[in-house]
């Protein structure tokens, strides 16, 4: 084969392999990139624990469930006295309300950008399903109502996911999608990992002059300052518990506690030790 002819194809070889590369480094960053938009249990029960922060809710749910109680909705008022009933409301409107408001904060990314239509129509289903299983629970343990009949159940749901649709309907007309904290960018972080590494962070821990920085495909070592990490953390919301230590706020799925002593369950790896110090942190972000 001719020189000339065997150069051509080396270079046609190193073209299709450096777009390869590109390809494959575009489709980790968008990867990564979803992951971290990705919201987690852990950020819904927040999001539930600021609504029922918000005093103006409570007058909302207290004020609907007054109305409820005055007018004896379904039948409630032929069973129950004042006070009973009024209790039997407010609890009743509250668990819905805070059901509702659980399923739509796990929806929340998926439906982002989808048509006012699907939004609706998810919201509805799945808010009606929750909705429709804690008033079950509740009146069966107030009443000890347990529906035998197809027709009951059929008027039961239909009137559970009627309220879920137009109320699901009512918040898209009115305010549109709820915001959610969507970034705009990866961590800068994720740019010092190999690709396949290159995911939500869990957590960063000093080891001599390195930092091990652990996300949810597995951890590398960098050699850097731990405070020069945590500020290419950013957008990732996080909190440094130990001078050893930061861990991603949406990472943590529970809090151990021996006598003094505090440790975090991550999402992925070891358990991270709280220093007595940083432990207020820990309630402050309602983590406890």
């Amino acid at each position: 084969m001719p020189f000339c002819d065997v150069l051509s194809l080396d270079l046609r070889s190193v073209t299709v392999w450096a777009n390869w590369q590109r390809s494959l480094q575009r489709s980790y960053a968008n990867k990564a990139r979803s992951y971290v938009n990705m919201p987690s249990f852990p950020f819904a029960l927040r999001e539930l624990k600021r609504d029922f922060s918000n005093p103006r809710l409570w007058v909302a749910l207290v004020g609907a469930a007054l109305v409820l109680t005055f007018a004896g909705a379904f039948g409630s008022g032929d069973v129950l006295r004042p006070v009973p009933l009024a209790l039997y409301w407010i609890i009743t409107v509250t668990l819905t309300f805070g059901a509702g408001s659980f399923v739509n904060a796990l929806l929340r990314p998926g439906l982002q950008g989808r048509a006012i239509a699907v939004r609706v129509v998810w919201n509805g289903i799945l808010s009606g399903i929750a909705v429709a299983a804690v008033v079950t629970c509740i009146n069966l343990s107030v009443f000890g109502l347990f529906l035998d009949t197809t027709r009951e159940w059929a008027i039961f749901l239909g009137t559970i996911f009627a309220v879920t649709f137009v109320v699901s309907a009512v918040l898209e007309a009115t305010l549109g999608s709820p915001p959610f904290p969507a970034q705009s960018a990866t961590p800068a972080l994720l740019d010092r990992l190999p690709f396949h590494l290159r995911a939500p962070l869990v957590a960063l821990s000093v080891e001599d002059h390195y930092v091990r920085v652990r996300t949810n495909q597995g951890e590398d070592m960098i050699l850097m300052r731990l405070s020069d990490a945590i500020r290419e953390t950013a957008p990732t919301k996080g909190v440094q518990v130990h001078r050893s230590h930061w861990v991603a706020v949406d990472a943590v799925r529970r809090v151990e506690r021996e006598g003094t002593r505090m440790s975090l369950v991550m999402s992925h790896g070891p358990q991270i030790p709280v220093s007595r110090a940083n432990q207020r942190k820990i309630k402050e972000l309602g983590l406890l």
